[in-house]
């Protein structure tokens, strides 16, 4: 909706100079003379601070500079703003009103309040570091100008910019899990869920980084040009992610919750485009409102799966577990690995972590550890140790600077 130019009247300095006026006016009509004099004096004023205000709006200029159009999480925006008097008068009170950052931090930024001379001009300078993903407004949302009374009030709507910042993408060298680890490493046959070289269902062109294991190599010595060949698969998807972005607290959403939620979200993008880029297909589910699901099988879906972790927050106490047996009992689930991205110990999930150990079903349990207080994570390794050594996946994430390491160097039965 456009914004346009408003005027505001102060009723009360309105109302004192009303006042002042008709005293004068009693004392002119009584005294006569220099009191009268005064009077049509007095009543040129408002009439001269009006122009004056109207040629102070139509000089002042703005100018916002940012030093970076798409940041990412943990950069830092240097926002400067720039105030200029290009009329040929002083303007004696000028005011902003900047948009708020981000509702969910303390981030903000004062407004200022000042006078300019003829010609003068007036730099501010902030940095905004998006240390959370979300969305961040920076910038002014109005200037406003007031008259030498300061009777009326000219506010001016100003634009601001709005930045997306989304997580960091890490880069997976290894994550051996089930039998997609087989496939990736070349090393076996595919088993239920993965492509079957005797369905070939077409072909597609090549684009890099994708794999080139299954490049039809007659096709490409006859035409020159290379090409996938695509093949259909004895049960999709290939692998079920089902991330927990659960909050105990969902209307006050602390910092500490926003730093545990960044952590889940970069395991995930992690673990996406580590199988897309394998050509793994995989599903996406997360319990937010609506619920979230995202479905791909190659490089080419990261893109498409990044942009939507915008809209990933916490919601209820919805239980992951949940949904995935809703899956299975609808029908909807095929794959026969799950892996978990969870912060709590949810009903049922470690219950059947344990049962499906010597079944058919591979599960794997990723534990985010970001905001879990010592004794607690003490009282959770032992209790994972235990159903690690009855042969349970289980990768605990320490904090969002080990997130790497420790999916990398973990193969889920690891003992502390």
């Amino acid at each position: 909706m456009k914004r346009t130019m408003s005027i505001h009247f102060k009723v009360k300095a309105l109302a004192g100079f009303v006042f002042v006026m008709i005293i004068i006016y009693l004392a002119g009509s009584y005294f006569g003379g220099v009191m009268l004099f005064l009077m049509y004096g007095l009543l040129l004023l408002p009439l001269l601070s009006i122009a004056h205000l109207l040629i102070s709006v139509f000089g002042i200029k703005y100018f916002q500079y940012f030093s970076s159009d798409h940041p990412v999480k943990g950069e830092t925006i240097r926002y400067r703003v720039v105030l200029t008097n290009e009329s040929f008068l002083s303007i004696s009170k000028v005011s902003s009103h900047f948009v708020t950052v981000n509702p969910l931090m303390d981030t903000m930024i004062e407004d200022f309040h000042l006078s300019l001379s003829r010609g003068e001009k007036k730099e501010f300078v902030y940095e905004i570091t998006c240390s959370y993903r979300g969305i961040y407004n920076v910038g002014l949302d109005s200037v406003t100008v007031a008259d030498m009374l300061d009777l009326v009030n000219v506010t001016i709507p100003v634009w601001h910019r709005t930045f997306y910042v989304y997580p960091r993408i890490l880069t997976l060298s290894r994550f051996f899990f089930g039998a997609e680890s087989l496939l990736i490493k070349a090393s076996a046959a595919a088993p239920a869920g993965l492509p079957d070289s005797t369905l070939v269902r077409g072909i597609r062109e090549y684009r890099e980084p994708a794999s080139a294991r299954h490049i039809f190599w007659k096709k490409f010595a006859a035409t020159g040009l290379p090409v996938l060949k695509e093949y259909d698969t004895s049960a999709t998807p290939e692998v079920a992610l089902y991330i927990d972005l659960s909050n105990e607290d969902a209307a006050s959403l602390s910092i500490k919750a926003l730093e545990r939620e960044d952590v889940s979200i970069e395991i995930l993008t992690a673990l996406v485009r580590y199988y897309l880029k394998a050509d793994i297909r995989l599903t996406v589910t997360c319990h937010c409102n609506p619920i979230f699901t995202f479905k791909g099988d190659r490089l080419e879906a990261f893109d498409e799966f990044y942009r939507t972790t915008i809209n990933l927050f916490s919601g209820g106490l919805q239980n992951p577990y949940e949904l995935f047996r809703a899956d299975i009992s609808e029908g909807r689930l095929e794959s026969k690995s799950v892996i978990f991205i969870t912060h709590r110990i949810t009903p049922g999930l470690f219950d059947f972590l344990e049962e499906s150990i010597n079944s058919d079903m591979q599960i794997l349990v990723i534990f985010n550890h970001t905001t879990t207080g010592d004794r607690e994570k003490k009282k959770y390794r032992r209790f994972f140790n235990t159903l690690r050594d009855r042969g349970a996946n289980i990768v605990e994430v320490h904090s969002p600077h080990s997130i790497i390491e420790d999916m990398e160097g973990n193969d889920g039965n690891e003992t502390v």
